[in-house]
């Protein structure tokens, strides 16, 4: 038989070994579930659109479509080409912030450089009327 000591500081030893990889398994899972809780679509975009009651809002959502859409999606433009229409359409939209959009989208799509001024210019066109 072993002194008292050395079975408390097994115990001891034990317990912080447990304690540390229970804390390692609660990080790796917390940051698993921020991973997945916040994707981004076009629809959850033009929903908070629909929701902007101020320019500040507005601009938030506005900077999350730039982050993540400034590139045409390949199957689905009509959704994004949708999405686009119903953040200049909203009368929180400044036309200096419609301008700068369409400069971007159309500086990162050259290919579809014509359709993104034509819907612009025609989504303007309409919203002043």
């Amino acid at each position: 038989m072993y002194n008292i000591h050395f079975y408390v500081c097994f115990l001891f030893l034990a317990f912080f070994i447990g304690v540390f990889c229970l804390l390692i398994l609660s990080v790796v899972a917390w940051n698993n579930s921020l991973k997945t809780k916040k994707q981004i679509t076009l629809a959850s975009i033009n929903s908070k659109v629909k929701l902007a009651r101020t320019s500040k809002d507005l601009e938030v959502v506005y900077d999350k479509f730039l982050a993540h859409f400034k590139k045409i999606p390949e199957n689905n433009f009509q959704e994004w080409i949708q999405c686009v229409c119903d953040l200049i359409v909203t009368d929180l939209a400044s036309l200096d912030m419609i301008i700068q959009l369409k400069e971007e989208l159309e500086n990162e799509n050259p290919t579809r450089r014509k359709e993104i001024a034509n819907t612009v210019a025609l989504v303007l066109k309409n919203k002043k009327n």
